[in-house]
């Protein structure tokens, strides 16, 4: 990707110090192809292009000698080294991003008003909402964008599908950081936060269903040691691991059914990971957000707190047959198609981010 020259009016400076993402590579497809997270602004840089918007990481920005006014920033991984020179050099902060979840990003959300007090638009997650001081605009950070279309259709395939899967990072939070976050929030509560995250509940679900049923594990690093856990699930890992995935959608489509956890149980935290069961045409399992539904029809995933333990869940997921499972999709693709399905596409994600861009020009 060519170096912008700057000469627009209309500037809009992302504020990342992550070094693969600097030299304007967070905008550039051939650079973060295997980042999906990133596909999304790429999509924005082209229609920010489109309507006379310029689009520029901070290190670009801050390199030039005589940085033009008038500029705006957002920062995308809450803030970064580079957000007070910035605005030294006069450009004004105008989104803040917090898409990771409290337990993770808990010094951002425990802090949220020194954080984005600043800034004129938050995205963060619903149960953080109140927190947010006077006048910063809340944006809910569930509809974060996907890099999908509503053109996809979504086919049944019952009989060649594989049974369930589960995709998942392990990385496990660490003992002196759930310390902080139960620490913290008897200091300043955040309401709908549970202080444990649901790490240890996919490892109990992998370990039943590899015991008792069928599953297949995929993800990075679980061919490392389980943090805290003393080896206790190191078999079923074993049983069932079976490798990293690219392409995760492609991977998801050979499966029926997908044990989709969220990190943590907190106000509309509701991730990538049922979104994109949905899109990819596998029936989600999910335990997350005590809200889902608030975001998500309820026939269109598995809730699992329907059924008081796993043994209970296999049942009904073994009996299911062919008719009930269409239905399941068809409810899927409807969904998908939807108003509220468009919330969670890239195309609504960038028109309402360069609606706020246009209001600072």
């Amino acid at each position: 990707m060519s170096h912008p020259s700057l000469n627009q009016k209309k500037i809009v400076i992302i504020d990342t110090q992550v070094p693969h993402e600097q030299n304007n590579k967070f905008f550039d497809p051939a650079s973060i192809r295997d980042n999906r997270f990133l596909w999304p602004w790429c999509y924005l840089y082209e229609e920010c292009r489109k309507q006379g918007i310029q689009l520029v990481t901070s290190d670009i920005f801050l390199s030039l000698p005589n940085p033009p006014p008038g500029a705006i920033f957002i920062s995308v991984h809450t803030a970064s080294q580079a957000t007070n020179r910035l605005m030294r050099a006069g450009a004004r902060p105008a989104v803040i991003f917090g898409y990771e979840n409290p337990l993770y990003a808990c010094r951002f959300y425990f802090n949220l008003k020194s954080y984005t007090r600043n800034y004129g638009h938050a995205f963060v997650w619903r149960g953080a909402k109140d927190r947010l001081p006077p006048g910063v605009i809340f944006h809910d950070a569930a509809y974060r964008p996907h890099a999908y279309t509503q053109s996809e259709s979504i086919r049944s395939n019952f009989s060649q599908k594989k049974f369930l899967a589960i995709v998942s990072r392990n990385h496990r939070l660490h003992k002196l950081r759930k310390l902080y976050v139960w620490t913290m929030n008897r200091i300043r509560p955040l309401p709908t936060l549970l202080e444990r995250d649901l790490y240890l509940d996919r490892l109990e679900a992998l370990d039943y269903f590899s015991k008792n049923s069928e599953i297949d594990l995929y993800g990075a690093g679980w061919t490392k040691p389980v943090k805290y856990t003393g080896g206790h699930f190191s078999a079923s890992i074993q049983k069932s691991y079976r490798g990293y995935v690219r392409d995760k959608l492609a991977t998801l489509r050979n499966y029926k059914f997908c044990l989709c956890f969220e990190n943590v149980v907190f106000g509309g935290l509701v991730s990538e990971k049922i979104i994109d069961c949905l899109f990819a045409g596998c029936l989600p399992i999910y335990f997350g957000a005590p809200d889902i539904t608030d975001y998500i029809p309820s026939n269109v995933f598995i809730d699992l707190r329907n059924f008081k333990d796993y043994q209970e869940l296999n049942i009904y997921l073994k009996n299911m047959n062919e008719k009930t499972y269409g239905q399941y999709l068809e409810n899927i693709n409807r969904f998908t198609r939807s108003k509220e399905g468009y919330n969670f596409t890239q195309e609504k994600f960038a028109r309402d981010l360069i609606k706020t861009f246009k209001s600072y020009f």
